[in-house]
């Protein structure tokens, strides 16, 4: 808290400090997001690559068939997801990536300002700092929109990768359904 006799560069280096300091906890939840989401991707791979395995064993067993001509089609809902998890997790680094430099960018900002203090204006240091909090910086805002479209890029693969499950469980379910027995 600000004493009422601090300067307003020291109110501002405080308030600086703060933002700084809130972001680096902000980026330590963002990577255990991120953690989650390469983790949920690497499931995907491995209960739809099982499923893929287990089909001609489950309608063996099941069905009493040693072939079964619809198993493909099937299967085609796993194996499109088990490809979109593989992509899934090839776009969640990008993203990831992009994120970080985008951090970066904005910690630099309201770091350097602060190491500045001395060198720097009151003006000057509110400048570079309210550059990062308002995300006005033009390198800023181009990581952030880059970071952003990776990101929609991500979710809207991880969102196909657990409809291409379901979808893949309601297909197992209808042909055993319709197994002939």
């Amino acid at each position: 808290m600000a004493d009422p006799d601090d300067s307003p560069t020291d109110v501002l280096v405080q308030a600086g400090r703060a933002y700084a300091d809130g972001l680096l906890a902000i980026r330590a939840t963002r990577i255990a997001e991120q953690k989650h989401t390469d983790d949920t991707l690497v499931w995907s791979l491995g209960l739809m690559g099982a499923g893929l395995f287990a089909l001609a064993g489950l309608f063996k067993a099941a069905c009493g068939l040693e072939r079964y001509a619809a198993l493909p089609w099937v299967g085609a809902p796993w194996a499109l997801g088990i490809a979109l998890a593989v992509i899934g997790r090839l776009l969640a680094e990008r993203a990831r990536r992009a994120e970080y430099l985008a951090f970066l960018d904005r910690w630099q900002g309201v770091e350097s300002a602060l190491a500045l203090r001395g060198t720097l204006d009151f003006a000057a240091m509110k400048t570079q700092i309210l550059a990062s909090i308002q995300e006005s910086r033009p390198s800023l805002k181009k990581r952030l929109k880059k970071a952003k479209r990776w990101a929609q890029c991500t979710d809207a693969v991880s969102i196909s990768i657990h409809v291409a499950f379901l979808v893949g469980m309601a297909f197992v379910l209808v042909a055993l359904a319709r197994c002939p027995r």
